[in-house]
C-alpha cells in the first residue's frame, strides 16, 4: 500500500515503511555509489529524467546525508505510532481524543506516535537497518523526548524535515516543557501540513504562527 502522505514509501503487511529508493536497490539503504546509481533507476522506472548536472562528491554526499536522515526520522515516526497504539499509549490516546478532540482516524491520518525511551527505539531503529550516528546527529535518541507525543513535520513533498513533541498528557510534571522539538537549523522550512494542503491542491491557505 502506498499512502498519499508518504508517497516516497511503501507499506508491506507486517513490516515498517519500506522506501522506493530502498525498494529499488535490493531491499537495502543505499550508501556511497549506490545512492545515485538507485536514484538513476528510480527516475527511469518513474519515467522522470535523471537530474542532468553532474554532482560534485561534496553534494552528492550531502544529498545522501539528506536521505539518511529522513529514513531514520521514517523509521522514528513509524516505532512511535506503534507505541502510541499499544497498551503504553493509552494514556496519551485518551489525551488526544478527550482533551484535545481528535478522532482516531484522524490521529491515524496525522501519523501521531508517542516516545517511550531512548532504548527501545534504538532498538528498533537496528532492526530496521538504520544508521545510529545519523540518528544520534538527527537527536531522535535524545532522552528528553520520552513520554511526548511525536507530531512528524514535513517539507512541501511530504518528506519528513523533523518531529515535535507534547507532553502526553494536560500538564507536564515539574521542569518538563509542553512543547519540545529536535534540534537542527533549516528544519521547519516548510510550514507544518503545507505538504497536505499542497495534495489536496489548495490555492488559498491561512497561515497561522
Amino acid at each position: 500500500v502506498v499512502y498519499a502522505d508518504r508517497p516516497y514509501w511503501i507499506k508491506v503487511h507486517g513490516h515498517s515503511g519500506v522506501r522506493f529508493l530502498d525498494l529499488v536497490n535490493g531491499g537495502r539503504k543505499p550508501v556511497g555509489r549506490e545512492y545515485v546509481e538507485a536514484v538513476r533507476r528510480l527516475c527511469e522506472l518513474a519515467g522522470v529524467p535523471f537530474p542532468g548536472r553532474k554532482l560534485t562528491p561534496d553534494q552528492e554526499d550531502a544529498a545522501q546525508a539528506r536521505d539518511s536522515r529522513r529514513s531514520v526520522l521514517d523509521s522514528t515516526i513509524a516505532f512511535a505510532e506503534r507505541v502510541l497504539w499499544s497498551e503504553a499509549g493509552a494514556a496519551a490516546r485518551q489525551y488526544l481524543i478527550k482533551e484535545r478532540g481528535f478522532a482516531e482516524r484522524e490521529i491515524r491520518a496525522l501519523g501521531f506516535g508517542l516516545y517511550s525511551s531512548p532504548s527501545e527505539l534504538e532498538n528498533w531503529l537496528k532492526s530496521d537497518g538504520q544508521d545510529l550516528p545519523v540518528a544520534h546527529d538527527a537527536g531522535v535518541l535524545w532522552s528528553a523526548l520520552s513520554g511526548y507525543i511525536m507530531i512528524p513535520w514535513c517539507d512541501d513533498f511530504g518528506r519528513p524535515l523533523t518531529l515535535y513533541g507534547r507532553w502526553h498528557t494536560k500538564t507536564p510534571p515539574g521542569g518538563k516543557p509542553k512543547t519540545i522539538a529536535l534540534p537542527g537549523d533549516g528544519t521547519k522550512g516548510s510550514p507544518l501540513y503545507f505538504d497536505r494542503a499542497r495534495a489536496a491542491g489548495h490555492r488559498e491557505l491561512g497561515l497561522v504562527e
